[in-house]
């Protein structure tokens, strides 16, 4: 699995997080917002309309918990275990996500942020399909999914998809941009 971006930076100059319903600072502001406020981190997200990807934590006081957490689980093999058990079910995290990220969609910033994200990942994501794509079509005994298309144009796209070893769907798609 690919590392996860790095987030926003996650405190002042001076590494504590003011909390925006109250004005206190704090090095991490979960325990406060769920024992003062009774909130979640992501209702108070939703609340200043900040992006669901916004640091709640000083990034030192993050850093330390990560190193914390690493060394925990070499001297407890059976932690992670524990923490995955008490994890809720994905459905309920996506769900609380996409709650989240609904009070920022329409936000500017917000719409900003994803848009550049997006034309930055984008053309990576295509890349990698192509050589994919590439690396199936070669296993296959084609120089390429270009070679692969045009030498099995005779063939119905179920037929060519099987010889090739892609979807049907990926050989119509291949075939209309080739047409053009």
């Amino acid at each position: 699995m690919g590392r996860r971006p790095p987030r926003p930076a996650g405190a002042d100059p001076d590494g504590l997080v003011t909390c925006l319903s109250c004005g206190r600072r704090f090095r991490s502001l979960g325990p406060h917002l769920y024992r003062i406020h009774q909130i979640t981190a992501a209702d108070y997200r939703a609340e200043h309309q900040l992006p669901a990807g916004t640091a709640l934590m000083a990034t030192a006081t993050r850093n330390a918990l990560s190193a914390g957490r690493l060394k925990a689980m070499v001297d407890d093999p059976e932690l992670v275990g524990r923490m995955r058990a008490s994890t809720p079910p994905l459905s309920e995290l996506a769900r609380r996500s996409a709650e989240a990220r609904a009070g920022t969609d329409g936000l500017n910033a917000v719409r900003a942020a994803r848009r550049s994200g997006a034309l930055r990942t984008l053309p990576s994501a295509q890349q990698a399909r192509r050589e994919a794509l590439d690396a199936t079509a070669r296993a296959a005994g084609f120089a390429s999914m270009e070679e692969a298309i045009r030498a099995t144009s005779n063939l119905p796209s179920r037929a060519a998809a099987a010889r090739i070893g892609v979807g049907a769907s990926t050989v119509k798609r291949w075939r209309r941009r080739n047409a053009t």
